[in-house]
């Protein structure tokens, strides 16, 4: 008597179980247990979706952000007796009724602290571009993210105001990188129109930014304010501040073509800091962006040939420019 045979998993099914696999590998099931009593969300009572469930869905939402609900809940359901330890264990697949009444009963309090447990650099020593003369080598970044087409992420998100805006709320996320992986090792969220440098302060704050870890950030990042605060706790900064800004005469000038020069609030004036005046004494580096077109030794396809730049500047910590 023949057995009738199950249907094989699609490939979108697979790389969907393989993924979800990996969740307690990166974030372990202790840690979550952690984290919900931390935020009293344990779950008291037996249910189909327990807490430390709900959170494992709750990212698998966030992985497979294009996938329907219904077949995410399925595959989800399939993978769950692995990711809570109990494999083997066949679990019924919840209903969109269950899974927003979960979610509800989660909160985001749970997901916050899950994040700052879990987020962190993950480059060991020798690991190519991860470090700078033993410096951990970070960058600043943001990004607008769709959030869902309600009321309430109206009221806090907001939609931007530029031409081509939206048709979504847009979340604004700032993170702390590791450039070389792209680890990120801090996430902090608000109002898309809320700007970089107020996000990025919060990393600060937080005390999530390593010390004499070396920093690099664009030009929608830097203000005094910032520099400053990211210098009282030891970080080395590189960052490269809007074409257009007025800098401070050279102090001294060095081999390298660089020069130091003294900045505060409004680069120039005084910045008061806990009521103490602060100046900042910095590195200027002017540079011309390499253009491949200009190196006989350099082949590439002429479509990629950029114009001729302009200089560009960095601003620096490093004092030393040897």
């Amino acid at each position: 008597m023949s057995r009738a045979k199950s249907a094989a998993p699609k490939k979108a099914d697979l790389t969907h179980l393989l993924s979800l696999g990996f969740l307690p590998k990166i974030v372990p099931i202790k840690l979550i247990r952690d984290a919900l009593e931390k935020s009293g969300r344990t779950s008291h009572r037996v249910r189909l979706l327990p807490a430390t469930s709900v959170v494992y869905f709750v990212m698998a939402m966030s992985l497979f952000r294009d996938s329907p609900l219904d077949e995410l809940s399925r595959i989800f359901s399939e993978s769950l007796g692995a990711l809570t330890g109990k494999a083997g264990r066949a679990i019924p697949t919840p209903s969109k009724s269950a899974i927003s009444q979960a979610r509800a009963r989660l909160g985001a309090e749970p997901m916050r602290i899950i994040a700052d447990l879990a987020h962190k650099p993950i480059a060991q020593i020798g690991y190519p571009g991860a470090f700078f003369q033993s410096m951990r080598v970070i960058s600043l970044d943001s990004a607008l993210f769709a959030v869902p087409d309600e009321a309430e992420n109206y009221a806090y998100f907001g939609r931007p105001s530029f031409k081509e805006a939206s048709a979504f709320p847009l979340a604004k996320i700032t993170s702390l990188v590791e450039t070389a992986t792209g680890a990120a090792i801090a996430a902090e969220i608000g109002p898309c129109e809320m700007s970089d440098k107020d996000l990025a302060l919060e990393h600060i704050k937080r005390g999530k930014l390593e010390p004499r870890a070396l920093l690099l950030a664009d030009e929608n990042f830097f203000s005094f304010p910032l520099w400053a605060k990211a210098s009282s706790i030891e970080a080395h900064l590189l960052w490269k501040p809007e074409n257009g800004l007025r800098l401070p005469p050279p102090q001294e000038l060095l081999a390298d073509g660089s020069y130091h020069a003294v900045v505060g609030d409004g680069l120039g004036a005084e910045q008061k800091i806990n009521e103490t005046k602060i100046n900042a004494k910095i590195r200027v580096i002017e540079f011309q962006p390499f253009n491949p077109a200009e190196r006989k030794d350099f082949s590439m396809s002429t479509d990629l040939v950029q114009p001729r730049q302009e200089k560009q500047r960095l601003l620096t910590r490093l004092l030393d420019h040897e």
